[in-house]
């Protein structure tokens, strides 16, 4: 996994994102319905840097590729001090929100392709979409979540999200 992470970080392309992307949903430690960015997030929230830092091995590799997960590290190494890991992370994110947002255009031909319901929502925020419903389809002999907002659906590629499970 670590080759893959530094061949994305170090060439970004389409291609090394997806490579890292199906690193990422075909390891056995990938629990996409993992707590543990929402436990991450909440010590943030009150500032427990120890308990947060402590939490950092839970989130991979299941939120290695949602960037508001690697926005929150670049927080927490804000507030340990460390300029070099924030400034790495800010550059993580900024590469996860670019390939993530390319993945797809979120139609029915061409979804995003996400890895946990954590892109679901980052994609819903960047596009400041209002979510009114949600649906599953199957398309092409793939599931999507599929996300009804006021202007029009939103299709996300979860076949191999879902996979993890079996």
């Amino acid at each position: 996994m670590k080759d893959r992470v530094a061949g994305f970080l170090s060439e970004p392309s389409p291609d090394s994102y997806q490579a890292l992307r199906q690193a990422v949903v075909r390891d056995p430690e990938y629990r996409p319905d993992s707590d543990a960015f929402e436990r991450f997030a909440h010590c943030l929230e009150g500032q427990d840097v120890t308990t947060a830092q402590s939490l950092v091995p839970q989130l991979f590799p299941s939120f290695l590729l949602n960037p508001n997960t690697h926005a929150a590290l670049a927080y927490l190494h804000r507030l340990q001090g460390n300029d070099k890991g924030r400034e790495f992370e800010h550059y993580f994110t900024y590469q996860l929100q670019q390939f993530l947002l390319a993945s797809g255009d979120g139609s029915r031909h061409s979804p995003y392709r996400v890895s946990c319901v954590d892109d679901e929502y980052f994609v819903i925020q960047t596009q400041q979409a209002k979510v009114k419903g949600l649906t599953c389809q199957w398309v092409d002999g793939r599931l999507h979540d599929v996300l009804q907002t006021e202007a029009g659906s939103l299709y996300f590629d979860v076949h191999e999200v879902l996979a993890a499970y079996a």
